[in-house]
C-alpha cells in the first residue's frame, strides 16, 4: 500500500505517507528509507519538500523482494 500511494505522486513525505497509510512516524520513517535503498524515491532533499518518486508503481514493484509483492 505505502508503495502504491508513493508512486501515486511527484514527491512523498513521512507527514503523506503516515496520514494515507494510517501509519506511525517511525513506520513511515521506515518504509520511506526502504524505498530509497530499492531506488522507488531519491534522497532526502532537507527542505520539507519530499523526497522525489523517481519510479512508476509497475518498476516500483518489480524491485520489491518476493514477499512483499
Amino acid at each position: 500500500k505505502a508503495v502504491e500511494v508513493t508512486c501515486s505522486r511527484e514527491r512523498i513525505g513521512t507527514a503523506v505517507l503516515q496520514r494515507t497509510v494510517r501509519i506511525g512516524y517511525g513506520r513511515a520513517v521506515a518504509l520511506i528509507d526502504q524505498m530509497e535503498e530499492l531506488g522507488i524515491v531519491g534522497p532526502d532533499p532537507g527542505d520539507k519538500s519530499g523526497r522525489e518518486v523517481l519510479l512508476t508503481l509497475e518498476e516500483a514493484l518489480a524491485r520489491l523482494p518476493a514477499e512483499e509483492n
